[in-house]
């Protein structure tokens, strides 16, 4: 028993030592801690000053207390006193009770630039005497001899037609054919017709245009193709225009819409044909002419002239320009 107690004994001086250590520490820590604070202002500390009053001075103690100047407070001008800010949209009314007035801004007149209209050309369509051209069609024979008593040409063979222009007062021009032309060689002048009306500026419902073949005796002859539209659009337009067709020029090449030439086929015989009509020039479409085709018509003397438009054609086939009306 007495040993238990000895033993409790020291554990309370132990535990009385420690907290005197703690004691000690905490205590040194509070007089460093006061050591590190900075040192107060003179400005911050109560001042003392003498006062002389009369011939007696005295010692009196004032206190100055340092305040900071508070800031003066914003004074807001009231809404009478508020400077009226100019503007071109609001404006402040004299009124606040009012709604304040807004002015629709101005907007400028909105300005459309007029397309000018297409001016649409007038074709002519004034009278005129009757004009004829007589001209050389080209024949190539494309199928052999049958037993109908139809006459096929042969290779080089060339069919002599008129092309007759009249003025239709009535305005229901008519193109007709009197001969043994196919419906191919029809739908060939009608294009031809409609392509001179609108190269010389003349109003195709005013024309008579009619197509007429020289027969020869006891021979039936059927013509077909468009070969021969260029050499029909040259006379129409020669009969209006009132230029010469050269007597010693055959024509062949189809005319187009774009009154462009277009190509044709069997031009080796086409010039044999213009060889035994005794013709020295063949007008043909443009980029036709080959080596074999240059070659033959060296060798029976008959010129090769291409041409790409009717215009040229025309020129080439008169020696005048194509022009209007």
């Amino acid at each position: 028993m007495r040993a238990v107690l000895r033993e409790q004994r020291g554990g309370i001086g132990v535990l009385l030592r420690v907290m005197l250590v703690a004691l000690v520490v905490f205590v040194s820590y509070q007089v460093w801690l006061k050591g590190q604070r900075p040192p107060v202002l003179t400005s911050q500390v109560p001042s003392t000053r003498l006062v002389e009053t009369g011939a007696n001075q005295v010692m009196t103690t004032a206190i100055e207390s340092v305040h900071e100047a508070s800031p003066e407070p914003e004074t807001h001008p009231s809404h009478q006193e508020q400077i009226p800010i100019s503007s071109p949209i609001i404006q402040t009314p004299p009124n606040l009770t009012e709604r304040p007035v807004m002015e629709a801004p101005k907007r400028r007149p909105l300005q459309i630039l007029a397309r000018p209209l297409p001016i649409k050309e007038l074709k002519k369509s004034d009278a005129f005497e009757d004009a004829s051209r007589r001209i050389p069609i080209l024949l190539v024979s494309q199928m052999a001899p049958n037993t109908l008593g139809m006459y096929t040409a042969n290779p080089g063979a060339l069919f002599m037609a008129d092309i007759v222009v009249s003025h239709e007062p009535t305005g229901k021009g008519q193109i007709t054919s009197d001969g043994p032309y196919g419906q191919s060689v029809l739908v060939s002048l009608h294009s031809s017709v409609q392509a001179v009306g609108s190269a010389v500026g003349y109003d195709v419902r005013f024309l008579s245009v009619r197509l007429i073949g020289r027969t020869m005796p006891g021979v039936a002859l059927h013509m077909e193709g468009p070969s021969a539209g260029a050499i029909m659009a040259v006379a129409v337009a020669s009969a209006l225009l009132g230029d010469a067709i050269r007597s010693d020029i055959c024509m062949s090449g189809t005319i187009r819409g774009d009154l462009t030439v277009g190509p044709v086929g069997g031009l080796s015989d086409k010039i044999a044909g213009c060889r035994r009509g005794n013709y020295r020039e063949l007008i043909l479409p443009y980029g036709q002419t080959s080596m074999d085709l240059a070659l033959k018509g060296m060798s029976t003397e008959i010129k090769l002239t291409e041409v790409n438009t009717l215009a040229e054609a025309y020129e080439a086939a008169t020696g005048q320009a194509l022009r209007k009306l």
